[in-house]
């Protein structure tokens, strides 16, 4: 399938124009499909230019932390506005397929803070919470120093072991952080074994196109 953005006027007669730039900082899942249907998904139903950028094994803290290579590979993927995208060719800058223990965006010197201003988003989407190294606070104050008042999104966790302690503690995050928005994934696709599973192909879409479908109540 072909991603065309839809025309400013159907941007202008929907309000659809307060958002010109996206970031996603994300984890293994931002990675895979799930990271390419999600891009794709934005790109279809927002008029801006989106920035993600993935990194496998990530929690919140990597992000907080200087932002390096040390599991398994990365992904930094872009695209403006009007480009016409199709899965597998959205612009990746920057990315490895295996862990070297490298900095991620080395020209910011893997500082979310550097990085931040450089792509300048007026939304950021969190696809964070799987993995267990979290400073979900400090992260928030790390993109609230950059804008006080930019919306955040927090995709939670698709469902799994151990779900209800992973959103407990995105909740009060969401709760006492002033337009922080939780958009749940465990009762759209998710598997229950121990062992983590990375959605591909249709599955991966559905769990995207969900999420983009609920941003919609949330951002307009």
């Amino acid at each position: 399938m072909v991603y065309k953005m839809l025309s400013p006027q159907y941007f202008e007669q929907n309000n659809l124009h307060t958002i010109k730039n996206i970031l996603i900082l994300g984890d293994s899942h931002l990675v895979g499909d799930f990271g390419e249907y999600l891009h794709l998904g934005l790109h279809q139903n927002y008029n801006c230019d989106i920035t993600s950028i993935a990194i496998a094994g990530a929690g919140s803290m990597h992000y907080v932390l200087t932002m390096t290579n040390f599991c398994c590979g990365y992904k930094i993927r872009q695209s403006c506005a009007y480009d016409t995208l199709s899965y597998g060719k959205i612009k990746v800058i920057e990315s490895k397929g295996y862990g070297d223990s490298s900095i991620v965006a080395p020209q910011y010197g893997g500082k979310l803070r550097l990085f931040l201003p450089a792509v300048n988003p007026d939304l950021v989407l969190l696809v964070l919470g799987s993995n267990y190294t979290n400073a979900h606070q400090e992260l928030i104050e790390i993109i609230r120093a950059y804008n006080q008042k930019i919306p955040i999104i927090w995709i939670g966790p698709f469902k799994r072991a151990n779900i209800a302690m992973r959103l407990n503690l995105i909740k009060p995050i969401v709760k006492y952080n002033k337009n922080v928005h939780l958009i749940r994934s465990d009762d759209i696709i998710g598997n229950d074994s121990i062992m983590m599973f990375h959605f591909e192909g249709k599955s991966a879409r559905e769990w995207a196109n969900k999420i983009v479908e609920r941003m919609f109540q949330i951002i307009k």
